[in-house]
């Protein structure tokens, strides 16, 4: 894509630099009770269309068969600690994704069964929850036809038609009469607002993935498929130039260490690729180590870990983002009976020992990021040109995405879910329809500088945590340095409420 150059009025300001300490207070602002929920998912989204952000937990793990929950946000800085809503089913519930399947507007939510109702002798499935005007249905109305131990699955554009398919994550690990288990990765495609009950995609390599995600790897304008395994290599599976995803892995580790259990995904080095950034857990062996794949073109080659974290241990969640508010992602990171840990990014890398670590201990499992309390959002526009034709990816290259508002091709508005489809809080948008070069892309989005940490614990006798951001607000936002584009970003006048400027920051 090319550089688009406008008439901008440039300021210089000077940005404080703040310490990690500054970012998160070293005790959880919220604590949601215990309940005896063995908490493992974890989202962020505006359930009951009210203008905030809620938090959605799905429990139950591979411990008890427990239910999908909602704590809807009181728009005051504050959450009931009680869940707002649960499911009428139960299930060992694993990781969930957050997004508008059918195209109503309202966020609806997929979750993975890790074990069917007979424990480690049954396999699971994969179930969606649809939001009906506001209120997720008691029980999902979408459940796949066949059946696989999963852990996790993802929302994202996988045939480029404009709306969300579901990806998910097969495996399992434990050695418990019936295991360890391998299985395929899949993806199941939406049809109009319909999940097929079969999926439509599976890869041709078995594997026991525990996590999976969506991105544009090689930057050609569809997204890939990665997936973080226990027992076999890591995967990365590009799609090709007609958008279809191949079924044999155009990336694999070769670390020898396969205990992996999630992974996230960011531009950490000094290039324009998302580079894959995995946690081992050492309970069944290896190192136990957070480490990152850089990669400086296509994925392909690139086999070893460039990075990988000092000390090991239980490995768990894992989140990279902008925290210090320097156009370079931290990484957030936790482990069973471990603390929240912070690495700050150092010269494109992350540091090798955490800056910051919390208090207290708790059985970590997923984070998730987002301004639940609106206190550092501001609005931005992006700004692009085509220079390939038949790409459907747009990527804002923005960690602390908060809400697409509108899209734009050649000053044409385009409809959310008629002719695109995102992720509440994510930072790409898959377009129906071709885009072609010389095509004209404006959009105009919501981020923060003061992302929220959301925190899930599945000791069962532990609450989910919240951390509130505490740096101090800006007003404005320092230079991103991503290579070769120019965004604008937009956000009010520290010294005028009243007024607003443009500024450029390399992107």
């Amino acid at each position: 894509m090319k550089i688009i150059f406008g008439l901008i009025i440039v300021f210089s300001f000077i940005v404080s630099v703040y310490s990690q300490n500054d970012i998160f207070p070293d005790n959880p602002d919220w604590i949601s009770q215990a309940l005896g929920h063995i908490a493992t998912g974890l989202g962020v989204a505006d359930i009951n269309n009210d203008g905030w952000a809620d938090i959605i937990v799905a429990n139950g793990n591979d411990i008890q068969r427990q239910s999908l929950v909602v704590y809807y946000n009181n728009g005051d800085r504050n959450f009931p600690t009680a869940p707002s809503w649960q499911s009428a089913d139960i299930d060992y519930l694993g990781h969930l994704a957050v997004g508008d399947i059918n195209g109503d507007n309202l966020p609806d939510v997929a979750v993975s069964v890790f074990l069917g109702p007979g424990g480690f002798s049954d396999p699971g499935k994969v179930k969606v929850y649809f939001n009906d005007g506001g209120q997720l249905e008691s029980i999902p109305s979408y459940e796949s036809s066949d059946h696989m131990f999963t852990f996790s699955c993802a929302l994202g554009d996988a045939d480029g038609d404009g709306d969300l398919d579901l990806a998910v994550a097969g495996g399992q690990p434990y050695n418990m009469g019936v295991g360890p288990y391998q299985t395929y990765g899949r993806v199941y495609y939406n049809q109009g607002g319909v999940i097929d009950p079969l999926p439509g995609w599976q890869s041709q390599v078995t594997m026991g993935a525990l996590d999976v995600d969506f991105a544009d790897f090689d930057n050609n304008g569809y997204l890939d498929l990665a997936f973080a395994c226990h027992l076999t290599p890591n995967y990365i599976f590009l799609a090709n130039s007609q958008g279809q995803l191949n079924t044999s892995p155009d990336w694999s580790s070769q670390d020898l260490s396969y205990y992996a259990n999630s992974l996230t995904i960011a531009r950490v080095d000094s290039n324009d690729y998302p580079d894959l950034i995995i946690s081992d857990n050492d309970q069944l062996g290896g190192a136990g180590k957070y480490k990152a794949y850089y990669f400086s073109n296509t994925p392909a080659g690139q086999n070893m870990p460039s990075w990988t974290s000092g000390q090991g241990g239980y490995g768990s969640a894992v989140l990279a983002s902008d925290l210090t508010i320097n156009g370079k992602p931290d990484l957030l990171t936790g482990r069973w009976w471990g603390r929240v840990e912070l690495f700050e990014d150092s010269a494109f890398t992350f540091t090798r020992n955490p800056l910051w670590s919390s208090l207290p201990i708790s059985v970590i499992e997923a984070f998730v990021l987002r301004d639940v309390d609106k206190d550092g959002q501001y609005q931005s526009q992006f700004l692009d040109t085509v220079s390939t034709d038949s790409i459907h990816v747009i990527d804002l290259r923005n960690t602390r995405v908060e809400e697409i508002i509108s899209l734009s091709i050649n000053s044409l508005p385009l409809l959310p879910w008629d002719d695109y489809c995102f992720l509440p809080g994510g930072s790409w948008i898959s377009t129906k329809s071709p885009l072609v070069a010389g095509d004209q892309i404006e959009v105009i989005y919501l981020a923060s500088e003061k992302q929220d940490l959301m925190v899930s614990n599945w000791d069962s006798q532990i609450g989910n945590y919240l951390f509130y951001n505490r740096r101090p607000s800006t007003g404005f936002i320092s230079q991103e340095n991503i290579p070769e584009k120019i965004r604008i970003r937009v956000y009010p006048n520290p010294f005028n409420n009243h007024c607003r400027f443009q500024f450029p920051f390399a992107a």
